[in-house]
């Protein structure tokens, strides 16, 4: 780095020096590969603080990244769908083996062994959360959480489906060190979770059956879902995406599912992780899925022609056949940065660098159809 420098009339410093709440700044307006390409520069960058609290600039709102492991190293892969482009990063040893539970808020849910953790992938930032026992950890495999782990309201959740009228849930909030075992009587409605995760709206958790029928936990009442637009959206596809339906939830008068057959300017970036909805003005009408053509490019659906397309130059396709889908990634927005000072949380440790923090949370362990009909049993409902 000596010869990269630059100078004035009075002195001269070299790019490695820059100050560090400029460098801030700059990083602040990156995102994806332009801030990973910044901070592979030097050593010197790569060390800078992260931006402060969340960034928030409407006007270059990225999409999001796919992010997945690439193996059984300390390798992982970005995936760009405005670029079609993949790009490969590091990530902490500590992490190698490490799955994803789910996805938000630029935040990973991950596990290892019995250890659970958020993970930010863009600043290497951690915050663990109180060990689970292992077998009980590989039941509640469908989680998610609330609002940013970086948040005062964060809550944990998940739910096991070992009976088809009782639900084993626990619900973690941030300040609590164990994991409560909850049981819930579904009143005799039979109900089986999906292999989606749950998700958080207008208060509640909000989990699917297999059959079509819609489990909410209320925690305020205790004694492949998501949000587009402020609502409610579950895709329902074939084994090999033959079919691909979109429903939006409507609570106006009676809690049922409505079929969607236009998104309007809505992008919808679904996996079995985390799914997010953005709104654009050339892009709208279209769900990217995590799957790649033989070329490795990004594949979406789109809802106007009814088949999916490459961010190549391949012919579109009525399915998903002879294609990869990759298994252990999830989507994620680069700017939902909510990164705090140490003097804010309670630091414990390091990674590469990067602040990793502590903060006891607390816990409560699809494809859709139709609902028809609601039964409330305590802080369990159980829409038909």
């Amino acid at each position: 780095m000596a010869k990269c420098r630059f100078s004035t009339a009075e002195q001269v410093v070299q790019w490695c020096n820059l100050p560090g709440d400029v460098l801030t700044i700059v990083l602040s307006h990156l995102f994806g590969k332009d801030y990973a390409n910044l901070l592979a520069v030097c050593r010197s960058w790569r060390s800078a603080p992260p931006p402060l609290r969340s960034i928030s600039n409407p006007s270059a709102s990225p999409y999001p990244s796919l992010f997945h492991f690439s193996g059984n190293n300390s390798k992982c892969k970005f995936y760009d769908p405005f670029y079609n482009d993949t790009y490969v990063a590091q990530i902490p040893d500590e992490l190698i083996d490490a799955r994803i539970f789910f996805s938000n808020y630029g935040w990973l849910l991950m596990c290892q062994d019995t250890r659970l953790f958020f993970f930010h992938p863009f600043t290497n930032q951690r915050i663990d959360l109180p060990n689970i026992q292992r077998h009980t950890l590989e039941e509640y495999g469908r989680m998610c959480f609330s609002t940013p782990p970086t948040s005062p309201s964060c809550m944990v959740f998940g739910i096991l489906d070992d009976s088809p009228t009782v639900s084993d849930v626990t619900i973690i909030h941030r300040g609590e060190s164990s994991w409560p075992n909850i049981r819930y009587k579904t009143n005799n409605v039979r109900f089986y979770t999906s292999h989606g995760n749950p998700v958080f709206y207008n208060g509640a958790f909000y989990c699917l059956g297999i059959d079509g029928k819609l489990g909410i936990f209320d925690p305020s009442k205790r004694g492949r879902r998501f949000e587009s637009n402020g609502e409610l959206i579950s895709i329902c596809m074939g084994h090999i995406g033959e079919y691909v339906r979109v429903f939006r939830l409507n609570y106006h008068y009676e809690i049922r599912w409505e079929e969607v057959q236009n998104l309007g300017d809505e992008m919808i970036f679904a996996s079995r992780t985390g799914s997010m909805c953005l709104r654009t003005h050339s892009m709208g009408n279209t769900i990217y899925f995590p799957n790649f053509d033989n070329g490795g490019n990004g594949l979406f659906y789109s809802l106007a022609s009814r088949k999916f397309h490459s961010l190549g130059v391949a012919l579109p396709r009525k399915d998903l056949y002879n294609t990869k889908r990759m298994l252990h990634c999830a989507w994620i927005t680069p700017t939902a940065l909510e990164v705090y000072r140490d003097d804010e949380l309670r630091c414990t440790r390091t990674i590469n660098s990067s602040l990793t923090c502590s903060i006891p949370l607390t816990m409560l362990s699809g494809y859709l159809k139709f609902a028809k009909c609601a039964q409330l049993t305590g802080a369990i409902r159980i829409v038909c």
